[in-house]
């Protein structure tokens, strides 16, 4: 692949994510390029073969005809409220977005599945409709956001094969929503629940505007459990489309959908900056944990650098070889470290150059083309992960970046604790918490110029995947990895770099370490730190180490050195770090410890200059 130019030829588009509408109003979605809203929450449908109430047709009518969602769909036991006996079977679907009639949207085919019968139809008459649903999250599940200041909410929409006379629009809300979620038989008699909306009427073939105002929405019937409408707690927007008993085929498309009010503002969006970041001093006291990539490093645990695309999902986006080490046919490569790629242009950086490919698809869900730079700081073997909130940290990071050419808009800073991540203790970990949904937070394009930030982590948000997941704080005691990742469109180039991160007050020296079973290969934490042309390695005092060596050990598996380690008791090498061109390597340390029991480290560490 060519070096990729960014000449005054190329078209940057820097485009905010919540954009102004005609009508001076804040949209909810507007480019429709992905199963996620404006508020960085999910799309996603929903059908008439998942309810737990008493009367719905899983529990009333399970051999019927239920309503499908045409699109492919993973299909799992529903395991509702942890019941592993509960192996009802409810499909996870691949939402999906299109441009239909000269507009970006949402679309939702189905097929309607029969009437079935329950408790409150006459014996032998089926009665209860069938639906499908279209729905968009506003909040993180288990909270909400305050609408107090909406006065409606506007959207077109439209059907493609038949005029639907039974629609109904809701705004739902945490309360409401609460006291339906629950077993089947926690359900008293007469025990229904409905959200505040509105019936509308879709005609077929053309795009309808429809502004809902919010003191036109009600309950849906006398038989709902009255509520008081919560506007400060409102959780989702959904569409939800009865059929007549006749199993028919249709296909709606939503577009446009925006807020009419000069709220909200992107929750996920950071945009405060500072003015300068606080220098590094290889001289404090404490060890300070900064990376300048200019020849000063603190001593780290585990750290393994790289640039990534979103070939882990089959994607096509290509990396810029100029900025990394050999090639990324796996999705993923070491950095370089060169001149002049710093965010200020002058000293070293880490710099991802992109080429965008085409759309993704992961965990049933479309995702625009994404690439980024990853620092790894955990060990999957030795299940020991950074502690970022203990050891005297502030609880923040600073870091500068700089970006050209980012289609989105924005930079997105990632972080992944235990939950996102698999290690020898749990290898299913990840999925508790659902593919692609970290704790983050946007950072603006910088349009080729410097910025710099610092980011409490207790400012990150997540959204929620409505497929079953929990929402699960992030373990700030336990961090696996930190991503800036940014989305592309086909055929889109942009670069973007990073530099100068501190995470001050933080001290790694008093790192808790994880100890291994015994009987097992004891595996130490390997401390790999630089300052100036010294390389410093350190290791766990615990060890005890009576003999050995430590090797450096290139990527292609060449060893380029190995020393003996002190015998004196002390846990620390100082190297030269002269002849070793700049990039990651692999430290191994092996000795005997007291005892002879087998002692092994092994860690990823970068030689800067």
């Amino acid at each position: 692949m060519h070096s990729f130019s960014f000449s005054g030829s190329m078209r940057f588009l820097f485009t905010s994510a919540i954009m102004l509408s005609a009508y001076g109003d804040i949209r909810m979605d507007y480019y429709f390029d992905d199963a996620v809203n404006d508020l960085d929450y999910q799309w996603f449908y929903y059908d008439d073969y998942r309810s737990t109430h008493p009367t719905d047709r899983p529990q009333a009518a399970p051999s019927s005809t239920p309503s499908v969602i045409d699109v492919p769909y993973i299909e799992r036991n529903r395991y509702a409220f942890g019941d592993t006996t509960d192996t009802i079977k409810i499909k996870n679907y691949n939402f999906s977005v299109t441009e239909s009639s000269g507009k970006r949207c949402a679309t939702m085919p189905f097929t309607m599945g029969n009437l079935w019968e329950t408790s409150y139809c006459n014996e032998g008459t089926p009665c209860a409709m069938p639906y499908v649903g279209i729905a968009t999250m506003l909040a993180a599940e288990g909270s909400g956001i305050n609408l107090s200041d909406v006065d409606s909410i506007h959207f077109f929409i439209k059907s493609r094969v038949q005029r639907l006379t039974e629609v109904w629009f809701m705004v739902q809300t945490l309360d409401i929503e609460q006291a339906a979620h629950k077993p089947a038989d926690h359900y008293e008699d007469g025990e229904y629940y409905g959200y505040y909306g509105k019936y509308i009427t879709i005609e077929p073939g053309y795009w309808q505007e429809f502004s809902i105002a919010v003191e036109d929405l009600d309950l849906p019937g006398t038989w709902a459990v009255e509520y008081d409408f919560d506007i400060t707690m409102c959780t989702k927007l959904s569409w939800e489309i009865k059929g007549d008993g006749e199993i028919s085929r249709d296909t709606i498309d939503i577009a446009d959908v925006y807020l009419g009010s000069d709220w909200p503002v992107k929750p996920s969006l950071w945009s405060k900056t500072e003015d300068s970041i606080p220098s590094y001093n290889p001289d404090a006291a404490i060890p300070q944990v900064y990376f300048t990539f200019d020849g000063s490093m603190a001593m780290m645990p585990v750290i393994e650098w790289s640039v990534f695309s979103d070939k882990e999902c089959g994607g096509s986006t290509k990396l810029d070889p100029v900025y990394i080490s050999g090639d990324a046919e796996d999705g993923d490569a070491p950095p370089l470290l060169l001149p002049e790629t710093g965010s200020d242009g002058k000293g070293n950086g880490i710099t991802a150059g992109i080429e965008f490919g085409g759309d993704v698809s992961c965990d049933t869900f479309e995702y625009p083309p994404y690439a980024g730079i990853e620092m790894n700081c955990y060990d999957s073997v030795g299940e020991t992960y950074w502690d970022v909130l203990s050891n005297g940290s502030d609880g923040t990071v600073y870091f500068q970046y700089k970006t050209e050419g980012i289609f989105s808009g924005y930079l997105r800073f990632e972080v992944f604790d235990r939950n996102d991540v698999a290690d020898t203790g749990k290898t299913s970990r990840p999925r508790s918490r659902g593919t692609f949904i970290p704790y983050f937070l946007y950072v603006p394009s910088t349009e080729g110029s410097r910025r710099t930030v610092r980011i409490p982590f207790d400012q990150l948000v997540t959204r929620s995947n409505p497929d079953g997941h929990r929402t699960t704080p992030l373990d700030l005691h336990n961090i696996a990895k930190f991503q800036w990742k940014t989305y592309g469109e086909d055929g889109g180039l942009c670069r973007f770099s990073i530099d100068n991160i501190y995470f001050p007050g933080l001290n790694f020296t008093t790192h808790a370490l994880k100890e291994i079973p015994a009987g097992a290969t004891i595996r130490k934490q390997l401390f790999i730190g630089q300052s100036g042309n010294l390389l410093v390695v350190n290791w766990d005092a615990t060890a005890r180490i009576s003999r050995g060596y430590l090797r450096i050990i290139d990527l292609k598996g060449k060893e380029l050195f190995c020393t003996t380690l002190p015998v004196d008791g002390s846990s620390h090498l100082k190297i030269s770090a002269t002849g070793f061109p700049p990039g990651t390597y692999l430290f191994e340390l092996e000795n005997t410890g007291t005892g002879r029991e087998p002692v092994i480290m092994r860690a990823r560490g970068m030689i800067l200059r």
